[in-house]
């Protein structure tokens, strides 16, 4: 009967062996099985590093010569630079052309947003900080959204981009068919005007803020038409929102005049 008993026990004892070395072999493939996923998600990311496309910014160096650029010497770096990259058609498409590569490199929400575009607007030379600042003007469905935008920095003494500054507005959710025609609006426009002398000159739709809600509307200006009042006061022009869903006047500011 003992023999039995202490026969029954190392069964037992055998079994509970086995259970233990089951349950650490499931262990084991388990954790084999995370690894395998870190490593294949290590390798994508280093794939995906490898194959981004960069900033094409070969002939930074002599970009930088043509603004006779050295780190002592400032003075002369908002006129050059204005000159050099504002003014100039080639060096412009050069500059937009390696903004928007910098931008399709770098990794964002904006993606993720199918509605919001951007729209290449301009260079900017800024002489307190030495920057080169490629503007871009943030589009709904292709229509401007007014006062949002984002500016891409390059930093000519370091020769690279440096970041972003942006204040876009993500997932915008806007009907953006006129429920007024820019006629009338013209016409509503008109008559929130406080002078007389200043018409039509050119209007399109555009989203604005107006108490934190943005809404379509129709951005007009009317220019000063009086040519023998052409003064520093009467060369400014009107800008003009107007509510294209509900007629309202949005907003009326007078401003300096495009030459």
């Amino acid at each position: 009967m003992l023999k039995i008993s202490k026969i029954k026990r190392l069964l037992e004892k055998r079994e509970e062996d086995k259970q233990t070395r089951l349950i650490w072999v499931l262990v084991a493939v388990a954790m084999a099985g995370v690894l395998c996923l870190y490593l294949a998600q290590v390798k994508h990311n280093l794939q995906k590093m490898k194959n981004a496309s960069l900033p094409n910014l070969s002939g930074i160096s002599e970009k930088m010569d043509e603004l006779n650029w050295n780190n002592e010497t400032v003075e002369n770096w908002k006129e050059h630079a204005l000159t050099t990259y504002e003014n100039d058609e080639e060096n412009i498409n050069y500059w937009k052309n390696a903004g928007d590569q910098y931008l399709s490199a770098e990794e964002n929400e904006r993606d993720k947003d199918e509605f919001l575009s951007l729209e290449f607007a301009g260079i900017e030379a800024d002489e307190e900080n030495i920057q080169i600042r490629l503007k871009y003007n943030q589009l709904y469905k292709d229509i401007p959204v007014l006062d949002e935008n984002l500016v891409v920095i390059f930093d000519p003494a370091a020769g690279e981009f440096t970041g972003t500054e942006n204040n876009l507005v993500q997932n915008l959710d806007i009907a953006i068919d006129p429920e007024i025609s820019l006629r009338e609006a013209k016409r509503l426009a008109a008559d929130a005007i406080p002078e007389d002398r200043y018409e039509f000159s050119d209007g399109n739709l555009a989203i604005a803020k107006y108490k934190d809600t943005f809404y379509l509307v129709w951005d007009m200006f009317f220019e000063n038409t009086d040519s023998a009042a052409q003064t520093a006061e009467n060369t400014a022009r009107y800008e003009i929102l107007i509510g294209a869903k509900n007629r309202t006047v949005v907003s009326v500011q007078k401003t300096e005049a495009e030459e």
